[in-house]
């Protein structure tokens, strides 16, 4: 079974991104966050904020600058002890 580890979202400033979403939620940044990758964790999922050298903000209702993202899932049981 499929499970979800990370939700990752481009950027061109991963500490500016993640510190926002950190003070918002009330959550720490992962101890391993740097400039090219940081993190928030939210139980068995991560919120993840990764540096774009070229990033282009997305920009509605424009399609050439669309929403950038990545759905990381893992495999294996979704609580442990469960199948």
């Amino acid at each position: 079974m499929l499970r979800l580890t990370d939700f990752v979202i481009d950027c061109p400033d991963t500490m500016e991104l993640a510190g926002f979403y950190s003070e918002v939620t009330g959550r720490p940044l992962e101890k391993h966050s740097s400039a090219d990758w940081a993190g928030i964790q939210f139980g068995e999922i991560e919120l993840a904020f990764i540096r774009v050298d070229d990033h282009r903000a997305p920009q509605w209702p424009d399609t050439e600058h669309r929403n950038k993202g990545v759905v990381r899932t893992g495999q294996g049981p979704v609580r442990p002890g469960r199948d």
